[in-house]
């Protein structure tokens, strides 16, 4: 039992918190075994350890469905032309394992991230929009900010995400750098392109789901009447008289 550990949590690790069971090793071992069976035990604990910590963290970034917000996008003023104004906007794009893409968030539906560059700071934030998307293994995704008043007179300036390659969920909590894509400005800092991410894991997929609608596609949502009125108001009858 003093050996092996045993439901007292005997081992190397007593012999280091209650150094009066030193003499029972040396008894039952011998003064030069006894140190390193301690010692060995001492390993084996520290290697049980991390094996348990491995695990707890391996299921707490695996597969299932996760919460995320984009809390702030930051842009280098310098990627755009002086006194223009930009408005800052994001997405996030999935790819599966089958290479369909789709859109599962787009900050455009929440209103306009207006800034005068040479004037104001070209960063936005919306952490109050989160969303939850589900994640398999193989899926990627992408994340792009843009400039949403890029139009037919004026040329579209993308930052995007690097991939990350991480055997985890790729939209951990975090600062992450945003790549210019295409003809980069001279003079411009690319250190200060940044997404700023927070995310936590909300549960596990749903087994046997026969839906092919993915859990994060948006609803299908009813037409307003009136700009005041909400989408639930019931259809009424139309009276002849």
């Amino acid at each position: 039992m003093v050996t092996t550990g045993g439901s007292a949590g005997v081992g190397g690790w007593l012999c280091k918190d209650y150094p009066q069971l030193q003499p029972i090793l040396s008894l039952v071992f011998g003064p030069s075994e006894a140190g390193t069976v301690a010692g060995e035990i001492v390993q084996a604990k520290a290697a049980l350890k991390k094996k348990a910590v491995g695990a707890v963290t391996s299921a707490a970034a695996g597969p299932g469905v996760y919460r995320v917000r984009v809390d702030r996008v930051q842009l280098d003023p310098k990627s755009f032309t002086l006194g223009r104004t930009v408005d800052v906007q994001a997405r996030v794009r999935r790819v599966g394992a089958d290479d369909v893409e789709t859109v599962v968030w787009e900050s455009r539906g929440f209103g306009e991230n207006l800034a005068v560059v040479g004037r104001d700071e070209l960063s936005a934030s919306w952490s109050n929009r989160p969303f939850e998307v589900e994640w398999r293994r193989g899926d990627r995704f992408m994340i792009e900010a843009y400039d949403g008043r890029a139009g037919l007179f004026s040329s579209s300036q993308t930052f995007r995400m690097a991939r990350r390659d991480t055997d985890g969920f790729p939209l951990t909590s975090g600062e992450f750098p945003l790549e210019p894509d295409g003809r980069i400005h001279p003079g411009t800092d690319p250190s200060r392109n940044r997404v700023t991410l927070a995310s936590r894991r909300a549960g596990d997929s749903p087994e046997g789901r026969d839906d092919p609608t993915p859990r994060d596609a948006p609803s299908p949502a009813r037409a307003r009447r009136g700009p005041d009125l909400p989408a639930e108001v019931a259809e009424r009858p139309i009276l002849l008289r």
